[in-house]
């Protein structure tokens, strides 16, 4: 389960997301703004919990000796070859073992299961604070067929026949051959495989052959913990540690033996990054309603899929779920060209247009509050502009296609002074080709393109620094 396993440079909670991959337009997806909002960061270890004492030795099916330095409840099990190329071994406790055979009998013999929930990426560190919330809908249908959609962003599913993806932000879709049956999760093609992992790990062990195995990937160490209630049920927890430290806790309802929580707590890594001061540091999947079986019978038509109007096709299942493909493509070919004209008004209702602008250096960000990246790169966006009006720089957040009362409530939670523009049809941003956000765009005094900037990465602010300085000149 690799949303459990974020190493330096990943965007999406996933090891095999790369650095390069951040300057990607990216989904909105709290798996990538957990990053970005963070800079590419390495988790380490939070405090291991009490292994069980009470239970008895569970017979060993390691490939190596269990630890005798381990409480006596645990065993050693090596991970699941089928699951992953590496195969490490796994201390568990035979509670905690128990609980999962539970849990892969569940979701294995699902007749349907519908879930709604929330992802949600929750910080309080050094001072700034960051909360954000994307609710989900799922359904699902043995062997394969399946449907997820997150609010305002990505659906991706599989008719029974065709694997199809929809990305709203490039307004683009694609299809591709479905698996005839469960699948080992990581060999569904990318990025869906990264996205449900990320967005939904429920799903994900619905669709595995062995959602046990698919648990366990990458796990190190599983123990079963104190039970933690969630409205009036107590739920069965367990704590798994990763190969690379990194701790998540499961709370699994015990009447179904599915999926209710899953909660990963980035304190240490923080701590490990030189923040000082961490209050809150938690990415939580939330199943806040899990109908199964009888109850989630699905309708005739649930997984059926029709482009919606407008869409183009993409080539492949990557470029439709990456918000813009290709880093800067459409956007970029704008570099060197004539700036397209705007008129737009700010949040107090004072008009301004391009013209108005004449003769300045001018930055526009294209930007909306869901978008993860955004809000993480705002703040430095921010900085340059501050650092720079004095000198004649002309900034703009130019807000695309949202409520002006919530931008307003956005600008002022997070203190920023940068002035805003409210692109209210999007057709600035359509003309700015801004597929994917954010987009920040630098215009030299000549009214001339000079650089423009898809997605945020750890060296962004660095380069639209350098960009500004250069077209001051």
């Amino acid at each position: 389960m690799h949303i459990i396993e974020c190493s330096a440079g990943s965007a999406a909670l996933h090891p095999d997301l790369h650095r390069k991959t951040l300057m990607h337009p990216l989904p909105r997806s709290l798996c990538a703004s957990v990053v970005l909002a963070l800079g590419a960061l390495a988790f380490t270890a939070p405090p291991l919990a009490a292994a069980d004492e009470t239970d008895s030795p569970a017979t060993t099916q390691a490939t190596q000796p269990v630890d005798a330095t381990q409480p006596a409840d645990t065993q050693s099990a090596a991970a699941p070859a089928t699951q992953g190329a590496v195969v490490k071994t796994t201390v568990m406790s035979s509670s905690a073992r128990e609980e999962l055979e539970k849990v892969k009998d569940a979701y294995q013999k699902l007749t349907a299961l519908k879930m709604a929930g929330t992802f949600t990426l929750d910080l309080d560190v050094d001072g700034q604070k960051q909360k954000h919330a994307v609710s989900f809908t799922s359904e699902f249908q043995p062997p394969n067929k399946f449907r997820h959609q997150a609010q305002d962003d990505v659906i991706i599913g599989s008719t029974g026949e065709k694997l199809f993806a929809y990305g709203r932000m490039s307004n683009s879709y694609a299809t591709a051959d479905a698996p005839k049956d469960r699948v080992v999760v990581k060999d569904l093609p990318q990025p869906m495989s990264r996205l449900l992992d990320g967005q939904n790990p429920a799903m994900c062990a619905a669709l595995s052959k062995d959602p046990q195995a698919y648990l366990c990937e990458g796990i190190t160490r599983a123990d079963r913990v104190d039970d933690v209630k969630v409205g009036d049920q107590n739920c069965t927890a367990l704590r798994l540690i990763t190969n690379s430290g990194d701790s998540v806790d499961l709370l699994i309802d015990p009447t179904t033996h599915l999926l209710r929580r899953v909660s990963m707590d980035m304190t240490r890594m923080l701590e490990a990054k030189k923040a000082s001061d961490v209050r809150t540091a938690r990415y939580t999947i939330d199943y806040t309603e899990v109908k199964r079986d009888a109850d989630a019978a699905p309708a005739a038509d649930a997984f059926a899929w029709t482009p919606p109007a407008g869409a183009r096709e993409a080539a492949a299942l990557t470029d439709a779920l990456s918000a813009g493909g290709a880093p800067g493509g459409e956007a970029t070919a704008l570099e060197q060209k004539p700036a397209p004209d705007f008129s737009l008004e700010t949040i107090d209702g004072t008009k301004v247009s391009l013209a108005d602008l004449k003769g300045s250096v001018i930055v526009l960000d294209f930007w909306a509050t869901w978008c993860g990246p955004c809000r993480a790169s705002m703040p430095h966006v921010n900085k340059i502009y501050e650092d720079n009006k004095a000198k004649g720089l002309k900034a703009f957040a130019v807000n695309i296609r949202e409520e002006k009362d919530d931008v307003e409530a956005f600008i002022k939670e997070n203190k920023l002074t940068i002035p805003v523009l409210l692109d209210k049809d999007g057709k600035t941003a359509s003309a700015y080709e801004a597929q994917g956000i954010p987009e920040t765009v630098v215009i030299g005094k000549d009214g001339i393109i000079r650089n423009v900037f898809v997605g945020a990465g750890p060296d962004s602010p660095e380069k639209l620094r350098a960009a500004v300085d250069q077209a001051m000149k």
